[in-house]
């Protein structure tokens, strides 16, 4: 639709910056078989500009947080902060506030969360779970609402209550954002390591090269996108088919060919397999899914922490060039989320 369009549908709706009251009215109606739901948020970048609005008589580009006086109305916003109600049956999703600011912070973020909660619950929605980026504003967030995500896995707490809500609130990381931070960390150090050898970047590229000096692919998708990653960043398809079993098969069948190039790779084809089967994992939709891809159910409870838990703890023991481990360095979020 022309913006102008947009502009005349929405004319009659109170959408200034804040929660919408109107949404929260709407969902008092929502069949009660369709009430549980997910939160999510996520902070968008901005181009500040202050213009001015001749329909209401003020200027429009500064930080604004509807009825909340968190941060000064005199600086100019950088980020839209939306945050959007989801059902967990699939049947509707509602954005149900947004607001301009100038950076993130946990502090107004953990408060927000808790106000979008609360108002939720005050119309008869259930918000069984949170689900945002997994940047460093948004840990602290979660961890001021009272997650624990740092420390060896049994030490992590992912869920947190509200005050005046009975039921938990769980911490749910966004898979896709977790499997590039995944990619990236390993192509920005280069070389992870563990008690059994090393994890190498390289080997990536030298398939890539390979490939290339071939004129073969073996029937897997990298090519100088996947390599040049930092000018695809925010693109989720390249990091999955970056850290997927195609990729592993093909290094194991240059190393099983004795290709030089590719000596020592097991580690690295070991560290993709397990990024990869994290992640169909986490990403599973359909109750028909098989292997890695089958969802949790109550009587499958067991057996899945008996696949995935040592996936998990093998994260946890990998180290970078020094001996640190990964999770306590700059790139530590993939793991501790995962």
């Amino acid at each position: 639709p022309h913006p102008s369009s947009i502009t005349h549908w929405t004319s009659s709706v109170d959408a200034e910056p804040g929660f919408l009251e109107e949404v929260f009215e709407y969902l008092k109606n929502i069949s009660p078989s369709d009430r549980d739901c997910n939160l999510t948020f996520d902070a968008m970048s901005i181009r500040k500009k202050i213009i001015y609005d001749s329909n209401s008589d003020k200027f429009m580009g500064y930080c604004d947080f509807g009825n909340f006086h968190v941060e000064s109305q005199e600086t100019p916003a950088s980020e839209a902060l939306v945050f959007m109600l989801v059902s967990l049956n699939g049947k509707w999703k509602w954005p149900i506030g947004y607001f301009f600011q100038s950076k993130s912070t946990a502090t107004i973020q953990a408060g927000l969360v808790t106000t979008a909660i609360t108002m939720a619950h005050a119309v008869g929605i259930k918000v069984w779970g949170v689900t945002c980026d997994g940047t460093a504003s948004n840990l602290s967030t979660m961890t001021h609402l009272g997650c624990k995500l740092f420390g060896s896995y049994d030490e992590i707490k992912e869920s947190f209550y509200i005050p005046g809500i009975e039921w938990k609130i769980h911490y749910i990381p966004d898979a896709c954002h977790n499997l590039k931070l995944a990619r990236n960390a390993l192509a920005t150090y280069k070389i992870f390591k563990n008690e059994n050898g090393v994890i190498n970047w390289n080997f990536i590229e030298d398939l890539h090269k390979t490939q290339q000096k071939m004129g073969l692919n073996f029937a897997n998708k990298i090519s100088a996108s996947h390599i040049d990653w930092r000018k695809n960043i925010m693109k989720v398809k390249l990091a999955a088919e970056t850290l997927s079993s195609s990729t592993a098969d093909a290094l194991e069948a240059l190393n099983c060919l004795n290709v030089p190039e590719f000596k020592n790779v097991e580690e690295t084809i070991k560290f993709i397999r397990t990024i990869d089967r994290l992640f169909d994992f986490l990403n599973t939709r359909s109750p028909f899914g098989k292997g890695f891809k089958k969802p949790l159910y109550q009587n499958n409870v067991e057996r899945q922490k008996e696949v995935i838990l040592p996936l998990i703890e093998y994260l946890l023991k990998l180290t970078d060039v020094k001996g640190i481990p990964i999770y306590s360095t700059p790139r530590k979020t993939f793991v501790i989320v995962i």
